[in-house]
């Protein structure tokens, strides 16, 4: 399991056999909503969210953490965009409570049994999460409070968060969604770029899709495809032309990204307060290629690809270049010389 906050027990609930609970539900692991937000277990089904959270033993005495636990269950249901029909279980290594108010718990002699209860309960009846107790029976006919369209959605959101790192203090996000991290500048004399290491700044998240990114530099790095996603039109006519370097510019790419140190740079144009047109040039990061197994991986397979590509048909499209251009400088250079503009 990933590592989590030290603060958080990092064996939690592995007591639990998830594979045994809710099976017409869809299971998520380890999902990470923000830096304090970690769900081990999330069950998403017609009857509801299932919300497996981790936490210390001593919520019901302890007010920092109680505050914390309701911080973060806050941030999930923002981020789930659904604040009913979600049954918040916060669990500790020896004691787990059903919190819809962390600063409120109700604590739980047996952590499966009630899940399992609950599992049956709010599959048959239309239950709200605040209205839960200990005391569940199960009802008679199925009912769904959440439909097609809303599932579709939570999973849409779930499923890039599954088995996520961990957001550190280099991350965060604005009001608006819009997300950055903090990277080193380079040191700037004037405008000229020194090459050395400049203060930290906070850089712009890129939009685009990393591992689309990537998996095209593996397979399209050597004519610069990645590169137009990027818009680096120049970089791209760069790769096309040298087969890039024979793989080696697409793998360092492919590097960059697993590190999460790819970036590229979005110029924008807009008119200032005299209506001058005004360029400005904007360095944006890729989010970090999750996998480091298959990140190094994708590196070798760019440079075979690279190595492949250079081997039979970058060197025959240079060989075949060269021989057009020779031929037409000899016919130009006859017709030049037939012509008197070349002395005898």
């Amino acid at each position: 399991m990933k590592q989590i906050d030290p603060n958080i027990p990092a064996e939690l609930l592995d007591r639990i056999p998830p594979e045994e609970l809710c099976e017409d539900m869809a299971l998520f692991t380890n999902l990470y909503f923000s830096e304090y937000s970690f769900v081990k277990y999330l069950f998403l089904g017609t009857n509801g969210v299932f919300l497996l959270i981790p936490c210390k033993d001593s919520l019901m005495e302890n007010d920092a953490e109680q505050k914390r636990c309701k911080t973060a269950l806050q941030e999930l249901k923002e981020a789930l965009g659904l604040s009913q029909y979600i049954y918040p279980i916060f669990a500790g290594d020896e004691r787990s409570y059903y919190a819809v108010d962390p600063c409120n718990p109700m604590a739980l002699n047996n952590l499966y049994g009630f899940l399992h209860k609950l599992y049956l309960h709010t599959s048959t009846i239309k239950t709200r999460p605040e209205q839960i107790s200990e005391n569940l029976e199960e009802g008679e006919e199925k009912v769904a409070v959440l439909d097609e369209n809303t599932i579709e959605r939570l999973i849409q959101t779930i499923v890039p968060l599954e088995d996520n790192e961990r957001p550190g203090g280099n991350v965060r996000t604005d009001a608006d969604g819009t997300e950055y991290i903090l990277k080193d500048s380079d040191l700037m004399i004037g405008k000229i770029n020194t090459g050395l290491v400049g203060k930290k700044k906070w850089f712009r998240v890129s939009e685009l899709h990393t591992p689309s990114v990537l998996y095209t530099a593996v397979f399209g790095g050597c004519l610069g495809l990645h590169k137009l996603m990027t818009m680096e039109y120049t970089q791209g006519l760069l790769y096309a032309l040298t087969g890039g370097f024979g793989g080696l510019l697409p793998a360092l790419d492919v590097l960059g990204m697993v590190l999460g140190n790819y970036h590229y740079y979005e110029v924008t144009y807009y008119e200032d307060e005299r209506g001058k047109l005004t360029r400005e040039k904007e360095a944006v990061y890729l989010k970090r290629y999750q996998g480091l197994w298959r990140g190094v991986i994708c590196m070798a397979v760019a440079l075979l690809v690279g190595m492949l590509y250079t081997r039979f048909i970058f060197s025959n499209l240079l060989e075949l270049l060269i021989t057009v251009l020779v031929e037409l400088g000899t016919e130009v250079g006859t017709v030049a010389y037939e012509q008197g503009y070349i002395l005898q």
